[in-house]
């Protein structure tokens, strides 16, 4: 029974750990916005639990983050050279009006 208690909680830390993870970066960008400074102090089993759990978690991120940069690459190139190519005829399309014709 302890096992399988222990089995529990730790895949529900787990579940925790992943949902933290995943959350962290939107509560950072949302606490960016915010304009008074907040003081934690977090003892020291504290900091070495969310160094345990971010330790275990940090390689499967980056595994996930990795693959979805890999899958956008060619549709990021794709956007960055049509706006590249957009911006330059514009701007050949402002040089060409300002040259006088020739009758």
């Amino acid at each position: 029974l302890m096992s399988h208690t222990s089995t529990s909680a730790a895949a529900l830390l787990r579940a925790w750990a992943w949902r933290m993870a995943v959350a962290m970066p939107l509560v950072w960008a949302l606490a960016a916005c915010q304009q008074d400074e907040v003081q934690l102090r977090l003892t020291s089993y504290e900091r070495n639990r969310i160094d345990t759990l971010y330790a275990r978690i940090a390689p499967d991120i980056r595994k996930q983050t990795d693959s979805l940069c890999t899958a956008s690459y060619a549709s990021l190139v794709q956007q960055a050279v049509d706006s590249i190519v957009q911006e330059r005829l514009e701007e050949e399309e402002r040089l060409r009006s300002r040259i006088p014709l020739i009758k």
